[in-house]
């Protein structure tokens, strides 16, 4: 029977046979193959931002790439790169709201949802619970 661990298979059927461990191991080839993966998805990623029609889509997925690398600075250049191309697009603003809020930033996070809101127009329950919960830990004593 093939293998992926021997190089007789080029993508494992099912990995569930392996202990998570392993799977999570720093020296295992899954651990290998989904940080090679993760590598090209970033590089497609900042080629596209430079080449797709879309460009604040292109700049908007850039950050949840980056989001990925635990990259706060990264994701706020992109995410703003987003809204300087698209700035009625409510998603961009929405998500730096997040982001700012997480880093502490609450003034800017609050304007930011308050974008979001106003851009969204209601569609989006979870644009309006964001802005509310930023507005009330804003109002939290610090």
């Amino acid at each position: 029977m093939a293998s992926y661990f021997d190089g007789s298979s080029a993508e494992p059927e099912t990995i569930s046979h392996i202990p998570a461990p392993c799977r999570n191991s720093t020296r295992s080839p899954i651990f290998a193959t989904r940080l090679a993966a993760r590598q090209q998805a970033l590089e497609a990623g900042i080629r596209a931002v430079s080449s797709a029609e879309d460009r604040a889509n292109a700049w908007y997925n850039l950050a949840g790439l980056l989001a990925g690398n635990n990259d706060t600075a990264g994701v706020e250049h992109a995410l703003r790169s987003a809204i300087a191309y698209a700035p009625n697009w409510f998603k961009p603003h929405w998500t730096l709201a997040q982001v700012l809020a997480l880093t502490g930033r609450r003034e800017e996070a609050l304007a930011e949802a308050r974008a979001a809101v106003a851009r969204d127009g209601g569609h989006d329950a979870q644009v309006t619970e964001t802005w509310n919960a930023i507005e009330k830990q804003y109002r939290a004593p610090r």
